[in-house]
């Protein structure tokens, strides 16, 4: 389905997420490029897969072993 038209499907996510004029054209026709690759519309749903099942066990897992992500902060 994606695959049939990428952009309708991609660009639709742009034009709802974005502000209109966040994107210069130039850069929003790179965006829709990058996703016309079957690989890279696999990857991206392969990605959205894992968020909707796998990720959420992970992050329970986690939070049961209160493992948390400790980058490096600055502040100012």
């Amino acid at each position: 389905m994606i695959g049939a038209d990428p952009d309708t499907f991609f660009g639709h996510f742009l034009d709802a997420w974005a502000e209109p004029g966040t994107f210069d054209a130039d850069v929003r026709e790179a965006c829709l490029a990058a996703t016309r690759n079957p690989e890279t519309i696999h990857a991206i749903c392969q990605d959205y897969r894992a968020s909707a099942f796998v990720d959420a066990a992970h992050d329970d897992e986690d939070r049961q072993a209160d493992r948390r992500v400790k980058p490096p902060t600055l502040a100012i």
